[in-house]
Formats: structure tokens, C-alpha cells, sequence
């Protein structure tokens, strides 16, 4: 006995994949197709362990493709079979390493290089469906075999039925993820929560690349005045000022993650240099030689 599946089952089934694949020649075929299934009837089989046929389906879409829905304390598990091994093939399976049921790990997914983003809008760590999202990078070897997260988010005020995690984006390195039931501004009203690299001295330099720990700016340095050709942060936008004379010197700069993370007081106690880079700030060779300390 069959029962035919409805357009927005086929697609409900889709928001719960949290499984990677990787088309080959091109996700235009992946696409084509999937845009074929949309178009035709899919009937469950009944008594089959969840196993769904595409019998009729056209000769433009996947020869043979079934679905197998497998629950388990996780969440759903969806893989993909196709006539043709050369169109689409698992690479990997992503699952949270504190997953547990009705999570909903998998509701939403965003790809940007070799990061993945994996939502678990239900996810109760700040309170009853007060949601997450989970961030994976690509290990050295490539994607395989079963593999947990590189990160945890959550939002810095979650709480529950929230659903942090109804929709996530991700672009190098930075991830924004949506709670449209925050209620900041009212029930319901919403809000999207914007997630970098880790910086823990406030300097615009992640962690990684920095060099200097507790950085401040603006610094204390010049105690008396920027010099000419002289370099400090004054200010806080992460370009060091200088006092150039008119028409005079090399017309050179520095950014802080040039200098990665260091500003110019750092500078001196790192080099030992003396007084006179104290009173009016570091010299143009004081930076330069930095500089290349830093970025060999």
C-alpha cells in the first residue's frame, strides 16, 4: 500500500539533513535534480523502515533514489543513494557532541569554504527550546567519518523558546545566526546575533594572530607629544597616527595587525627601547623592525 508525499513533506524532510555530500561534476546536476523530484509524486512504502521509492520518476531526475529516515537520541540521519556513484556520494556524517533528543540539530545549515554551520533551534541549554548552533571546520584530512564541533554557540542573553539557531549564515569568518522569537522589543519581535574570531583584549585582532595580550587603546604612549615620523594609537580606530611634517618624511603606515596586536608601548618593552620612543612614540624603525618580527 502506498501513500503519495506531499511537496512540503518532501521539503520538511530536507530541513532535517545534517549529513555532508559533495556533488560531483557540479551542484548544477544536484540541483536539476532536485528540482525534478519536487515536480513528481513519491510514495511511502509502508513497512519498509522509513524507506521511501521513487518509482516514475523521470529519466531527467535521479534514476533510483531512496531516503532512509533513521531516529535516534541525536536527531535525523538522511542519506542518499543515486543510480549513478559519479553524481553525489556521503562524505561525512556532523553530529553535536552533546546532542540529545528533539534537539533538532540539522533545521538549518550554511557552507562557506571549509566551514560548516549546523543550527539546533530546540536546544535547551538556556532554557526550554532556547536553541544553538554548532560550528565545524574541515579537519586536515578532509571531510570523513563521523565528526563533532569546533564550536558552541549560543546567545549571550538566550532564553527559552527563543529558537536561536532558526536560521544561520556564515561568510569566512563570521556567522549570524537568527532567534526570531527573542523578545527584546516584544513578543515575538526577534533578532539575529553576529558571532568572529575570538578577541579577547578588544583590539580587532583575533586571538590567533595576536602577539600582544591586554592591549589598550587608546594607549599610553606619547607621555608628552607625538613626534615627527612618530607612531602611537591615539585613537581607537587600529591605524597608528603620526605627526608627519609638511611636505617632509616617508609618507609610510601601520595598522595594528601589522604590528600584530602590539601598539607602540608594547613595542617599546618588547625591543627595550628607551625614553625618547616613551615621550614621543615609536620611530619609523622601531615599527618597520617590528613589523618583521611579526610577519616574517
Amino acid at each position: 500500500m502506498y501513500r503519495p508525499l506531499s511537496r512540503a513533506q518532501v521539503l520538511l524532510t530536507l530541513a532535517s539533513v545534517a549529513c555532508l555530500f559533495v556533488a560531483t561534476p557540479s551542484m548544477a546536476q544536484v540541483q536539476t535534480s532536485a528540482l525534478a523530484l519536487e515536480t513528481e509524486a513519491l510514495d511511502l512504502k509502508a513497512g519498509m523502515e522509513g524507506k521511501l521509492s521513487s518509482a516514475g520518476l523521470s529519466t531527467e531526475a535521479w534514476r533510483a533514489v531512496t531516503r532512509y529516515i533513521e531516529q535516534d537520541q541525536y536527531g535525523v540521519e538522511w542519506t542518499v543513494e543515486s543510480g549513478s556513484d559519479e553524481l553525489v556520494h556521503e562524505d561525512a556524517k556532523l553530529l553535536p557532541s552533546d546532542g540529545a533528543l528533539s534537539d533538532y540539530f540539522g533545521n538549518s545549515v550554511a557552507v562557506s569554504g571549509d566551514t560548516v554551520v549546523v543550527a539546533a533551534p530546540l536546544d535547551d541549554d538556556q532554557g526550554d527550546r532556547s536553541g544553538s548552533a554548532y560550528v565545524f571546520e574541515r579537519p586536515a584530512g578532509g571531510w570523513s567519518g563521523t565528526l563533532s564541533q569546533a564550536a558552541k554557540l549560543l546567545a549571550s542573553d538566550g532564553a527559552s523558546g527563543y529558537i536561536f539557531g532558526n536560521s544561520v549564515a556564515v561568510s569566512g569568518d563570521t556567522v549570524v545566526v537568527g532567534a526570531p522569537l527573542d523578545d527584546d522589543q516584544g513578543e515575538s519581535s526577534g533578532s539575529a546575533y553576529v558571532f568572529g574570531p575570538a578577541d579577547s583584549d578588544g583590539d580587532g585582532v583575533p586571538d590567533e594572530l595576536d602577539v600582544c595580550a591586554d592591549t589598550v587603546i587608546p594607549e599610553g604612549v606619547p607621555t608628552r607629544r607625538l613626534g615627527r615620523n612618530r607612531f602611537a594609537l591615539v585613537d581607537d580606530d587600529g591605524v597608528f597616527d603620526t605627526n608627519r611634517p609638511r611636505g617632509r618624511g616617508p609618507g609610510v603606515s601601520f595598522t595594528i595587525e601589522e604590528t600584530g596586536g602590539c601598539s607602540c608601548e608594547q613595542i617599546i618593552d618588547a625591543l627595550g627601547l628607551g625614553k625618547g620612543h616613551v615621550k614621543f612614540g615609536c620611530s619609523i624603525g622601531a615599527m618597520e623592525t617590528w613589523a618583521g618580527l611579526v610577519n616574517p
